[in-house]
């Protein structure tokens, strides 16, 4: 199949896989992977890597605006932009339709500041949810819910947690 045919996502995991992946630190490759699967993935699976516009992918990140922290938006960005410079210096496409996709202003974009944290309450509700429904089929991943909720982990922590650094007996993580 010739390059410019390739789908986009599939594009930037063998990207990822075969050029980032040994100059990035693992929770970076993590971070590129969940930003392919849950904003890039679902808007640009049906495009091919030599067909896809400029426009298509201005309006992805405008989409982003009022739903996510800027931070985050440039995550995705980043995602998009650096393999279609790759592909444009390898020749897999002849025009880099990211050269002149603009991210929106930070100001549109939520504060992290402005991230609710949950009260007791709201925790003790959620947690009994997670564990009312842990068994059903859409809610397989419940317990980590709650074990998130009780340690308060942060993704980037959750993803460096090994089996070694738990201590079932004093229920306590290193």
């Amino acid at each position: 199949v010739p390059t410019k045919k390739v789908f986009v996502p599939d594009y930037i995991e063998r990207w990822l896989f075969s050029v980032k992946c040994n100059t990035i630190r693992g929770t970076t490759l993590d971070s590129y992977e969940e930003i392919l699967d849950n904003h890039i993935r679902p808007k640009l699976s049906h495009r091919q890597i030599g067909n896809v516009t400029s426009m298509e992918l201005q309006e992805l990140l405008n989409e982003t605006v009022g739903k996510m922290a800027y931070r985050s938006a440039k995550w995705i960005r980043d995602c998009l932009k650096f393999p279609f410079e790759y592909a444009e210096a390898c020749g897999d496409i002849q025009r880099n339709p990211m050269a002149i996709v603009e991210l929106p202003s930070s100001e549109f974009y939520i504060d992290p500041k402005d991230i609710v944290i949950l009260e007791a309450d709201e925790v003790e509700a959620l947690e009994k949810i997670a564990r009312e429904r842990c068994f059903e089929k859409n809610f397989r991943l419940a317990p980590l819910v709650v074990f998130l909720l009780k340690t308060g982990l942060r993704r980037g922590e959750l993803m460096a947690l090994h089996l070694d650094l738990v201590f079932w007996d004093s229920k306590r993580l290193s």
